[in-house]
């Protein structure tokens, strides 16, 4: 299995090459080129939410075939975005896709106990945590508290969540004034870079 990733050519390789020199790993030796491709071509391969669905055909940059889960078998794509070197970065994390039903969609796909151990939050040192502890801030989101139709609460959990940074963009006055929930620590494993559960 592989990690695919739209865009443009010249991304992708800053991408690639700039995860081969910054993030060696597992995650990064599976990085496939998708190439570029409309909106619609790339949110017709994402997941598929509340109910999911099938694992749908899609070609890679090359014209091969591929099965795709859409986003549901990576934990956390932003390191993948840093080498394009935002000036902030934030991830917005929800911990109880620390593991579980994406390893489980990781091992479907044929990885190896060696390989889900590399990637999942319950490894210190995995890829998953690299890529927490990569990101300038952290917003860890509880969507599990409410069910999974009921829109006027998941919009308020995500409104509220709290953002784990010590980045002074984030937690001086500006720009994020009005926003009340960031905290340097919050200790929360699948959010915190260090932290397992």
């Amino acid at each position: 299995f592989y990690y695919g990733y739209f865009g443009r050519s010249a991304d992708l390789d800053i991408i690639q090459a700039g995860l081969q020199e910054q993030h060696p790993g597992i995650e990064t030796d599976l990085f496939l080129s998708l190439g570029q491709a409309t909106w619609r071509d790339a949110v017709y391969a994402s997941a598929m939410e509340p109910t999911l669905g099938r694992f749908l055909v899609i070609q890679d940059a090359d014209g091969n075939d591929a099965a795709t889960a859409g986003g549901w078998t990576d934990s956390v794509k932003f390191p993948f975005l840093k080498m394009l070197q935002p000036h902030h970065s934030i991830t917005m994390v929800p911990p109880f896709r620390t593991h579980g039903f994406n390893m489980d969609a990781v091992e479907q796909f044929g990885a190896n106990e060696t390989e889900v151990f590399a990637l999942t939050a319950r490894n210190a040192s995995s890829d998953f945590a690299k890529g927490l502890a990569s990101a300038d801030a952290r917003m860890c989101v509880y969507w599990l508290d409410a069910n999974i139709v009921d829109f006027s609460a998941l919009f308020t959990i995500g409104y509220n969540a709290f953002i784990e940074t010590t980045d002074p963009f984030f937690s001086n006055p500006t720009p994020w004034s009005t926003y009340e929930n960031i905290v340097s620590d919050l200790n929360v494993a699948g959010c915190s870079p260090g932290v397992v559960d």
